[in-house]
């Protein structure tokens, strides 16, 4: 167990302290309730979708092959396979981010964050996002530099693990990554 600052008032940060090991846990946004009326939408527009599939494959197999129908066909199953994704993507639930500090090692458990329709100005970011960040655990001496920088506008907390670097609490208010940085900071050893 290691020793805390006091976290900034309202944070959203849950410790768990146990013997040795001390757990870091927070919510990624769980997006609203307008990602049920889009996911509704793209479910009946999976419904025309299947027919129209049905339908071109059916032309095809029963008369020769038509340019403009085997073109068609292809272009909406392209729009049926990115339909598909981004309504498993609104309906997968999330799950908190974690960091599991113990005396010699770190675990980084990025979580799942919801697919926000109203967040997200990059269709392909959103699809990127869907593959599942894989959870690190590192030695203490394995972890490189922890930073604590801006992008733009933007504040981000950072750490460092053989050629990767691994964004922490992206959606954290800027009080609770700069208390996030200390602790890392103490548990790696120095401030």
């Amino acid at each position: 167990m290691i020793t805390l600052a006091t976290k900034p008032a309202n944070s959203s940060i849950d410790v768990h302290n146990e013997l040795t090991r001390t757990t870091l846990s927070w919510h990624n946004p769980r997006g609203g309730v307008k990602r049920f009326g889009v996911a509704l939408f793209l479910m009946a527009w999976m419904g025309g979708w299947g027919i129209g599939e049905y339908s071109a494959v059916h032309q095809i197999a029963e008369q020769p092959i038509q340019p403009f129908l085997l073109f068609w066909l292809v272009a909406w199953t392209v729009g049926g396979l990115f339909a598909l994704t981004t309504l498993f993507r609104l309906l997968w639930p999330s799950r908190p981010e974690r960091i599991i500090l113990d005396p010699l090692s770190l675990t980084y458990q990025p979580g799942v964050e919801i697919y926000r329709p109203e967040a997200s100005n990059n269709w392909w970011t959103a699809v990127q996002n869907l593959r599942s960040r894989k959870p690190v655990t590192a030695q203490k001496n394995e972890i490189g530099e922890i930073q604590l920088d801006r992008v733009g506008e933007r504040q981000r907390l950072t750490f460092d693990y053989g050629s990767e670097r691994i964004e922490v609490g992206a959606y954290l208010q800027e009080p609770e990554r700069e208390w996030l940085f200390g602790v890392l900071k103490s548990w790696k050893g120095g401030i």
